[in-house]
């Protein structure tokens, strides 16, 4: 018939904070292939293009540096200007 609901064989539970026994394993080998790859970035960086290394760059740089906040402006205050880049490759082609 099984146990009634809310009841459990083990009353205690399995101590808070230790990870299920998968998502453990999974850590380790998704580890594992990071550090492996983090091993040969440099190099794939270098034969992307301009345009597809900044798009790399954005995606990888949350991880990295921390999250800045906006500031709170009021209606009556002005907002700075926001300087506009162009990146031109070596052919004199807009990338941006």
């Amino acid at each position: 018939m099984g146990l009634h609901k809310g009841r459990t064989n083990n009353p205690n539970g399995r101590p808070k904070g230790t990870p299920n026994k998968g998502t453990k394993e999974i850590r380790e080998i998704l580890n594992k292939i990071v550090s492996s790859e983090l091993e040969g970035l440099s190099d794939r960086l270098d034969e992307l293009n301009i345009k597809e290394r900044l798009q790399v760059l954005i995606k990888m740089m949350p991880y990295v540096l921390p999250k800045v906040e906006s500031d709170n402006l009021e209606p009556s205050e002005e907002r700075p200007s926001i300087p506009l880049i162009s990146w031109v490759n070596s052919e004199g082609e807009n990338v941006s």
